[in-house]
């Protein structure tokens, strides 16, 4: 039933080709429209078809309109569509784009933090073929061009990458004291 008025068909033919009476179709509708006794929130679909990506139709509009109004979560909502929560609320989609810039922003420091400790202390805190690869991988897919080329020397470096070189030397220091320590008393 669902399916059918979300594809866009009208209730009376739902009822129609369900072979039910069209009231009562009606009155189901309705029930997830406006979340009568918990039905959108509790609803567990059975046999319904994925609707991501399509185009929002009417219905769908409506219902979405109807559950903002009346304070239905969106996940509860997107369950009934078949649909991802970023297309219900388009909120979300701006979450996601935040978490992919602090992606960025944090691939970026990581290698900025290699390029400080490689300038300021000539110590490698990743091999120099992963180095080579960062900063490729930085220039073509991060569109840090501009910044790398502004940080070529250690002194242009800010603050916080220069804490973050240190504390990866730092890390990588106790590790190996750690395995050399595992390697002469391995009963610890």
């Amino acid at each position: 039933m669902l399916d059918l008025y979300f594809s866009g068909t009208p209730p009376d033919r739902i009822a129609i080709e369900l072979k039910r009476n069209p009231k009562a179709i009606k009155r189901r509708i309705e029930q997830f429209v406006s979340n009568e006794r918990g039905r959108a929130v509790l609803y567990v679909p059975f046999k319904r078809m994925v609707r991501t990506s399509l185009r929002l139709t009417q219905n769908e509009t409506l219902l979405i309109a109807a559950h903002v109004r009346n304070g239905v979560p969106s996940k509860a909502t997107a369950h009934v569509l078949q649909r991802v929560v970023s297309e219900v609320n388009p909120d979300w989609k701006r979450k996601a784009e935040v978490k992919t810039a602090k992606t960025f922003a944090s691939s970026l420091d990581l290698f900025l933090a290699c390029r400080y400790a490689k300038l300021k202390w000539q110590e490698d805190l990743v091999n120099p073929d992963t180095y080579a690869a960062m900063e490729e991988e930085e220039v073509e897919y991060g569109g840090a061009k501009s910044t790398l080329a502004h940080h070529q020397k250690p002194e242009t470096m800010p603050e916080r990458i220069q804490y973050l070189a240190l504390y990866l030397s730092r890390r990588i220091r106790d590790q190996a004291r750690d395995d050399r320590l595992r390697q002469l008393f391995p009963k610890l």
